[in-house]
């Protein structure tokens, strides 16, 4: 294992003896015996005292034992595998403190964990898949940099303990529970590493489940590209079917080998597994439109729109292109009765939704070819629910030639005017526009497209007129939210 950042900053000339003991532990010949646990050697074992005694020494190495340094090196075989000082050690220490496991329930199961690097022309993105959750994950990555090297946790990381040490070329990089966080065990992308250079290459790795479990990492070598039922025979119907099934309800449905048949589904090669555009590939393959290791053109553009309303979500794209598979992911905990209906622009098309662990998932795509989302403006399913209304989170669009759209997200509810976004157009959003446009917002968030009342792609005098007249005057209509985007596409009025 490696130490963390502070650790590393502080312990000076000692750091190369002591970063031996944390990559790998110290065997000592013995155990802790009765001061297993009692790091302090106050005569009570595995107290948050402990702990915080534990986690200090990650940070400044031996110095902060001064009671009696062998006993307590001794004591902190936590889980009497003959290796002290051990990141497991501390992990398991931590979730006994929390109450989550009885001391002598010592974890020996192993667990499978896969790691992911996705390269851009300035950062790369960190994924994991483990089979459980995991306590613990320590990097190293030889990374010559023009620039400081920044590392930043994603979502699925925000709530661990990130500390980091970047010496030319060296970065390391420790993920730490010191509570009841953990990493998910499921396929996600945890870090961004940004950084300006030509290589960056992993050196180290290592990970501890979140009851102390040891975690075999892998990288995927040797996976067969397009096996993703992993029965040895890549490219089948059967492939597509098994994708479709994952998109659909998540990355439990991979059984046989989850690591393995994640990365099997990298069918396009850039690095990124999962995507809607790997599915899309795999199916041209198996039609024979794409023989296996074509590359694909550059990524195009495209809109989607999230049009709420009182009834439902009506989702429309504008695409520079025909698209052959559409994917999307709402949170949904408390919608209610859901169900989700096509339009006739995709009645050619398969549409699939699920609801799990509160995420509504929709998948349409096309496995014989033969249909598509054309290019332009269209309306394509409508959501509707009788709880409350399900929140955007991503979604991701493949070309009919497998090539990757760029989606650029667009939101909006009905009725425009509703400039505040309390769900009904009021004199409270008249006022909202006159301070928009007269009194200034200080830090203004990006400016609602609810308020371009006349869909002249900005907010001025003239929409203040609409708005008062729909209310108070002639009762005019406003505008649509789907004019709107025929409209203005690029919704960016000035500040």
């Amino acid at each position: 294992m490696f130490f963390t950042a502070r650790f590393l900053r502080s312990v000076g000339g000692l750091i190369v003896a002591i970063l031996i003991i944390a990559v790998f532990g110290l065997p000592v010949a013995v155990h802790a015996d009765d001061n297993r646990g009692d790091l302090n050697l106050n005569g009570i074992p595995f107290e948050l005292a402990d702990a915080n005694l534990f986690a200090s020494y990650f940070e400044s190495g031996l110095i902060v034992f001064t009671i009696d340094v062998e006993a307590q090196i001794a004591a902190s075989d936590v889980n009497m595998d003959g290796v002290v000082l051990s990141v497991p050690d501390y992990v398991f220490l931590v979730r006994i403190v929390q109450g989550d496991v009885h001391p002598d329930s010592i974890p020996t199961d192993t667990l499978s964990g896969l790691l992911i690097d996705y390269f851009s022309d300035s950062s790369f993105i960190v994924s994991t898949w483990f089979e459980d959750r995991v306590g613990a994950l320590e990097l190293g990555y030889n990374i010559p940099s023009l620039i400081p090297v920044e590392v930043y946790a994603l979502p699925a990381a925000a709530d661990m303990d990130l500390t980091y040490s970047y010496t030319d070329p060296n970065l390391q990089i420790s993920l730490m529970s010191n509570g009841s966080a953990s990493l998910p065990g499921s396929y996600v992308p945890i870090l961004e590493i940004v950084f300006a250079g030509n290589i960056a290459m992993l050196t180290s790795v290592s990970a501890v489940g979140y009851f102390g479990n040891l975690v075999v990492m892998s990288d995927g070598t040797g996976v067969l590209l397009g096996d993703v039922n992993f029965n040895e025979i890549p490219y089948e119907i059967a492939d597509a079917v098994h994708f479709n099934y994952c998109l659909l309800y998540g990355d439990s449905v991979f059984t046989k080998n989850p690591p393995a048949q994640i990365l099997a589904t990298d069918v396009n090669q850039d690095g990124i597994p999962l995507t809607i555009e790997d599915l899309e590939y795999l199916l041209k393959v198996i039609i024979g439109e794409i023989e296996p290791g074509d590359p694909v053109g550059p990524a195009v553009d495209g809109n989607l729109a999230t049009i709420g309303s009182d009834f439902g979500i009506t989702v429309t794209t504008d695409l520079d292109v025909p698209a052959g598979a559409l994917h999307l992911v709402y949170y949904a905990p408390d919608a209610g009765t859901l169900s989700v209906t096509p339009h006739e622009t995709i009645s050619g098309m398969t549409l699939g939704y699920s609801l799990v662990d509160d995420s509504l998932r929709i998948l349409i795509n096309d496995f014989d070819g033969l249909d598509e989302i054309d290019a332009g403006v269209n309306d394509l399913f409508t959501i509707f629910y009788d709880g409350a209304q399900p929140t955007f989170v991503r979604a991701q669009a493949a070309a009919t030639d497998a090539r990757r759209i760029d989606l650029t997200a667009q939101f909006c509810n009905e009725p425009m005017g509703d400039a505040n976004g309390d769900g009904s157009a009021n004199l409270l959003d008249a006022l909202y526009i006159i301070e928009i446009l007269y009194d200034g917002i200080p830090d203004p968030p990006p400016l609602p497209r609810e308020a371009d009342c006349n869909c002249n792609c900005g907010i001025d005098l003239l929409d203040l007129l609409a708005l008062i007249d729909y209310l108070y005057v002639d009762h005019n209509p406003l505008c649509t939210c789907r004019q709107s985007l025929e409209n203005c596409p690029e919704w960016s009025p000035p500040q």
